[in-house]
């Protein structure tokens, strides 16, 4: 190992030293940056054309980028005479020092690997829609540790690569056909009209202006016979009488909006239906032996 204060005496009594040093850092942070430049430049007019060609070239960056300031920091260790003999060592036993640091960072080796994978086998590429868990948003960068998701909201989601092996994955930009069903559960009385909370439904659902049309979602999926919406009864709860209302969007992205949507305007309808209601849970509360109900808020 290098005397540690033999190197602090080199480096305080040899200006000239200090200035390779200085001028080494220069030079690695500039070529890192052109490189950086160039490849960005390039990804900017492959984009258009070719996603993956596109996320191959920013991982491309990032190792590119990350040899460089390896480099650099390497010629600094060799341009101070009394670390000359350790980088000579160090770059001689560089199999050695792969097992070593290979043991030691797992999770970041992994997450290389994973990475690499993810850029060649294209489960997405970045522009791409996804959903992994929870989050749902736009693969914005794929780096040798992780994959950042923008999500509609505005926030930057960060997931580990490795984490990305052992997750399932839904690329909404993959599937040519944009269109998507959603669903949406209401609960009605056990003593409302069935018939009529499912027509109200409908009615509601073929209003809201996010989904599909009767003609396009047959036009779409070659069907004649496919039905646009759908409400039927999916279970007896123990207050209530659940009924799915299946729909079709034009895009993923409009889940929200629609659904937003369609429990206000459906809610709206029930209040002024005599037939329908929606139940809520009852308290009964014991005195002596008279019997009270009490609603509960």
């Amino acid at each position: 190992m290098p005397d540690i204060e033999e190197i602090t005496t080199t480096l305080t009594t040899n200006t000239g030293t200090i200035t390779s040093i200085i001028i080494i850092l220069l030079v690695t942070f500039i070529v890192a940056q052109i490189a950086s430049f160039w490849i960005n430049k390039t990804v900017s007019t492959v984009k258009g054309r070719s996603q993956s060609g596109s996320t191959k070239l920013v991982m491309l960056k990032h190792i590119i980028v990350s040899a460089i300031y390896a480099v650099g920091f390497l010629i600094i260790l060799y341009t101070i005479p009394a670390l000359r003999t350790f980088s000579t060592t160090l770059l001689a036993s560089a199999g050695l020092a792969t097992v070593v640091v290979g043991l030691a960072a797992q999770d970041t080796f992994g997450n290389m690997v994973s990475g690499l994978a993810i850029v060649f086998f294209r489960p997405f590429d970045i522009g791409d829609t996804i959903t992994v868990k929870e989050f749902y948003g736009e693969v914005i960068d794929i780096n040798l540790r992780q994959t950042t998701l923008k999500t509609f909201d505005n926030k930057f989601i960060v997931i580990p690569n490795s984490s990305l092996n052992t997750l399932t994955i839904t690329n909404w930009t993959a599937n040519t056909d944009p269109t998507v069903i959603d669903t949406l559960v209401f609960g009605i009385s056990y003593g409302s009209d069935i018939e009529r909370a499912r027509q109200i439904m409908i009615d509601e659902a073929r209003k809201c202006p996010f989904v599909m049309k009767t003609e396009e979602v047959r036009a779409i999926h070659g069907d004649d016979e496919i039905p646009d919406v759908k409400a039927r009864v999916i279970a007896l709860s123990p207050y209530s009488v659940d009924i799915r209302l299946d729909f079709w969007l034009y895009k993923r992205p409009d889940f929200v909006a629609a659904e937003t949507y369609l429990r206000e305007a459906i809610k709206k309808r029930i209040d002024t239906e005599p037939t329908v209601h929606i139940p809520y849970p009852h308290t009964t509360v014991v005195f002596g032996n008279r019997l009270e109900t009490v609603k509960k808020d």
